[in-house]
């Protein structure tokens, strides 16, 4: 059930980087070898992005557990989707989370090329440093704002859990952020892709 969601977005993205020839930032004279593991690559982050509204399930599983544990939930698949969804459906898959889940995981990147040892050496160092200011402030403002709306519309726990979930998708974007070359617009787009896509 869960493959579908990373199988979509890294087809989406895989072909959409190949076709259209934006997979990365080299010139035209590019090889299409190099374009096809650019876009593979792309596909990779869109399908991780993917993957990560579902992180929520091991949280549910564990809520799960303590109420049978209890006695107030009996044991079976039904019982347990009844409690999971509560969590995974409402705090991790409507859309403005998966916007606000782009902005961050596009921060992690940023944040992370900036004090990389090369991004040290530019010229452009201000200009830079601006930049990732501006995207680290929208996408601390969304979050802050996406917490406080699920804190007094739905509940404190589910304020916690989406907290948790944006804290994963920093650390991912951080690490993807790290150990990829691609732009830091086309990886923040293709994981855009994998959390706009997951909800359908």
């Amino acid at each position: 059930m869960f493959v579908g969601h990373e199988f979509l977005a890294f087809a989406l993205v895989g072909w959409g980087a190949y076709r259209f020839g934006r997979a990365s930032e080299t010139t035209r004279e590019e090889t299409r070898e190099e374009t096809a593991r650019a876009a593979l690559v792309l596909g990779g982050i869109a399908a991780l992005a993917a993957l990560l509204p579902d992180l929520d399930v091991l949280y549910a599983a564990a809520t799960y557990a303590l109420a049978v544990a209890g006695g107030t939930t009996p044991l079976g698949w039904e019982a347990f989707w009844g409690v999971a969804n509560g969590v995974h459906r409402v705090v991790t898959h409507p859309l403005p989370v998966g916007a606000v889940a782009t902005l961050v995981f596009g921060a992690g990147v940023a944040v992370v090329r900036r004090w990389s040892p090369a991004a040290s050496r530019s010229g452009t160092r201000t200009q830079a440093w601006l930049r990732v200011g501006f995207v680290g402030l929208l996408a601390l403002a969304s979050a802050a704002t996406l917490l406080s709306a699920f804190r007094t519309v739905v509940s404190p726990q589910a304020a916690l859990v989406a907290g948790a979930f944006l804290g994963c998708v920093a650390v991912v974007g951080a690490l993807v952020g790290r150990r990829t070359d691609l732009s830091a617009p086309a990886v923040t787009l293709a994981a855009g892709v994998g959390f706009l896509t997951h909800p359908f």
